[in-house]
């Protein structure tokens, strides 16, 4: 402090200083609080996207389900009718001896 300095004058650079400094200090809390706003908000964009991807899975496996329970009465079905038509044909029977003499 230089004699004939006017106290008041150091004492407001001393104010505008920390006045400055809590300045800074509130926009780097503003900054990080927005960047935990964009980091929760991308968290809960993923979570969601995982949510959608289970349920499009889960619908999936739910699609095999039924169609593979579909196609295995259809073949027990259409075991039956082969079975009902072979036991409705009347087969000849043929007497491979009488074809030698010809």
């Amino acid at each position: 402090m230089d004699i004939g300095t006017p106290i008041l004058k150091l004492d407001l650079q001393s104010v505008e200083t920390d006045y400055k400094k809590l300045l800074d200090e509130e926009q780097m809390r503003s900054y990080k609080l927005n960047q935990l706003r964009v980091n929760n908000q991308t968290k809960l964009n993923d979570l969601a996207m995982k949510i959608k991807v289970s349920a499009m899975q889960l619908n999936r496996k739910k699609w095999n389900c039924v169609m593979s329970s579909i196609s295995t009465a259809w073949v027990r079905e259409l075991r039956i009718k082969c079975d009902r038509l072979n036991s409705a044909i009347m087969w000849p029977s043929w007497n491979m001896s009488s074809w030698a003499a010809v």
